[in-house]
């Protein structure tokens, strides 16, 4: 499937979410700095494991892994940001509730959560087809 998108009034090929690729894999996760973001290209869907450094009160939870579903991390988009909003929105349909979504998003590692395999998610670039849960 191809994506393409308009930047600054030209439609251009959207490399990332035709590609299906970000700019870091999961395994390598526990290599990033704290204070670097990266893209990520993963399947997501709603989930409910929170930690002290990710409270419920604060944060939304997301489930997420590459297409194969082998190795997962949890995503965490503050509460009332821009970017929890869009997620939020993303997965507000009850057709798409239960549901897991491709989406490009840029993540970073928490300062305050010692796992690698717990970010915040800081921006949400797109989200495209959903598809049922088994």
């Amino acid at each position: 499937m191809e994506y393409y998108a308009f930047n600054e009034g030209v439609l251009k090929y959207d490399w990332h979410a035709s590609e299906g690729f970000g700019e870091v894999r999961i395994p390598k996760l526990k290599d990033l700095p704290a204070s670097e973001s990266r893209l990520l290209r993963v399947v997501a869907k709603p989930a409910n494991l929170f930690s002290p450094a990710f409270p419920e009160a604060d944060f939304s939870c997301w489930c997420m892994h590459r297409m194969d579903p082998v190795e997962f991390i949890w995503g965490y988009a503050r509460g009332g940001s821009e970017v929890g909003q869009k997620l939020q929105r993303a997965w507000s349909n009850p057709d798409t509730y239960g549901t897991e979504g491709r989406v490009t998003i840029r993540i970073q590692k928490s300062r305050g959560e010692a796992s690698h395999n717990r970010v915040e998610i800081v921006e949400f670039l797109h989200g495209d087809g959903f598809t049922p849960s088994s």
